[in-house]
């Protein structure tokens, strides 16, 4: 993640929920997606699109692809990064 820090610059990127503080963390700059202040997202509508997407809901990529993201960060392991692989 510190490698990639500074070419994440200003990127908006779709990250899995408990990776935000990390991120923000080696890459200040960048504008995740949802962070641990949940009560905030859940207000603004954002906290509903991310389930969707995380959950693969049928439109999942739709969505994302509204959202018009330059990077996801997700663990390697998690079906989103194989659906995306199929895309």
């Amino acid at each position: 993640m510190e490698q990639a820090g500074s070419k994440l610059d200003g990127a908006r990127v779709f990250n899995h929920y408990s990776l935000a503080g990390v991120i923000l963390f080696h890459a200040p700059r960048v504008s995740v997606f949802i962070d641990s202040r949940v009560d905030l997202y859940e207000k603004a509508g954002i906290l509903d699109d991310y389930l969707e997407i995380h959950g693969l809901d049928p439109g999942w990529d739709v969505l994302l692809d509204a959202w018009k993201v330059d990077a996801i960060i997700y663990p390697t392991t998690h079906p989103l990064i194989h659906a995306l692989t199929q895309r």
